[in-house]
């Protein structure tokens, strides 16, 4: 996908040609600084192609564009146009454009932000756990902690079978290496984790369940206390400040819940409900950026996924954005990767089918979804993924991204795969 990004030049390069027919005669170009320049987009992406349209450009004379003094070659050039492609090799927040002749470089005197477009995956240190999908991934004290998770082991006499484990790994990026930390944790059904003071909070997703705490004493976690409560749907913590919170939808009360940890009473208060319009509503993410807290809410049956923000300060969620993934409509589920420079990296779930162990099944697209926090904006683009990416992990730390521990849902068997990738943007 390709985005075109038009810079208007008003008054700009009015590098026209001669009008002579005769030769040999001499190739008349003058290059005059424009007074005023317009800029449709403040920002735009590496590998998308980049337009600026002028009148009269003298194609004869045109060279290149140098972005922040980077010579970049043009791949279309016509009298009211040029085009190129942004390489790589450019990110920044602040990147200068000029126009390159033959007799002449002109300084466009405007500048605009450069983000990746895209990014491809290394291998990193594989999980030393066995093989399984499901599992639950926090970050704490600059480690990644992988919790649980399950493995189908096959049809039985009209059953289906699953081992579900109840151990903890962290994982060092620094030292790309993995250590058990606890070989027989409490194990909470399709829990949430979240790490806060030196703690790793489980949250269980069922309508029901306790959210249990695992305290850090060097590196034994033990179980400190579990906290019965009537929550919904899934639950989803995360951080702001030296806050810990949890967003949680109400579907009884079409709500959407914002619940802080009080260290002293261990209890979870409520210090914001907000309505949601929709019943059978799912917290598909919550993550942290500068300060705020943004939430993924959708609603059964609908075709997008809605984007809201907490701010804890003025004790406020806003819906500040939607998406409307490919997949199917009423699977939708955009499940967050992690957080580089300001971008936030998701996938979405696509259409379904019945996997090995007689249930649905729904595997991600083949497209990354960005969520650009600088500029506020959403970008789809095709990615090509390293698995399948069914039931996967991630997490990022340090500004770094992680992903893996992944299942195919191939039949007559799940293929299982412990493999860890990093991400890098580019």
């Amino acid at each position: 996908m390709f985005k075109k990004i038009s810079v208007f030049l008003f008054a700009m390069l009015a590098l026209a040609c001669s009008d002579e027919d005769s030769a040999p005669a001499p190739l008349v170009c003058e290059s005059v600084l424009a007074s005023g320049i317009g800029i449709s987009e403040s920002y735009a992406y590496t590998g998308d192609t980049y337009t600026i349209a002028g009148t009269k450009f003298c194609k004869a004379d045109l060279v290149s564009v140098l972005f922040n003094d980077t010579e970049i070659a043009l791949t279309e050039t016509l009298e009211t146009k040029i085009s190129f492609v942004i390489p790589e090799t450019i990110t920044s927040d602040s990147v200068a454009i000029k126009i390159k002749t033959k007799t002449s470089t002109v300084d466009l005197h405007k500048k605009i932000a450069i983000f990746p477009g895209s990014g491809s995956w290394i291998t990193a240190q594989a999980f030393p756990g066995g093989e399984r999908a499901f599992t639950q991934a926090a970050v704490l004290n600059g480690k990644g902690y992988v919790f649980g998770g399950e493995r189908f082991l096959g049809y039985s006499e009209g059953t289906y079978p699953k081992t579900k484990y109840n151990d903890l790994y962290e994982f060092d990026p620094t030292a790309n290496s993995w250590t058990l930390v606890h070989a027989d944790d409490k194990f909470i059904d399709k829990a949430a984790t979240v790490g806060w003071n030196n703690t790793l909070f489980l949250f269980s997703n069922l309508v029901s369940g306790p959210a249990t705490t695992f305290a850090l004493d060097g590196k034994v976690f033990s179980e400190t206390k579990s906290y019965s409560t009537a929550w919904a749907l899934n639950v989803k913590g995360f951080t702001l400040g030296n806050d810990l919170y949890t967003a949680v939808t109400e579907n009884s009360t079409k709500k959407i819940d914002i619940r802080k940890y009080n260290i002293t009473t261990k209890n979870w208060d409520i210090v914001q409900s907000t309505d949601f319009s929709a019943t059978n509503t799912f917290a598909d993410f919550a993550f942290e950026y500068d300060g705020m807290a943004y939430l993924g809410i959708n609603a059964l049956n609908s075709s997008t996924v809605e984007l809201w923000a907490y701010d804890a300060t003025e004790n406020k969620l806003t819906k500040i954005n939607t998406i409307t993934p490919v997949g199917n409509s009423s699977l939708i589920s955009m499940r967050h990767l992690f957080t580089i420079n300001g971008l936030a990296y998701f996938i979405e779930n696509g259409d379904a089918s019945i996997g090995p162990d007689g249930a649905s099944v729904v595997d991600p697209t083949s497209n990354l979804y960005i969520y650009n926090l600088k500029a506020k904006a959403w970008r789809q683009v095709s990615h090509t993924f390293p698995e399948n990416f069914y039931g996967i992990i991630s997490f990022g730390v340090n500004g770094r991204g992680f992903a893996g521990i992944s299942a195919d849902s191939g039949k007559p068997s799940y293929k299982y795969s412990t493999k860890i990738y990093e991400f890098k943007a580019k």
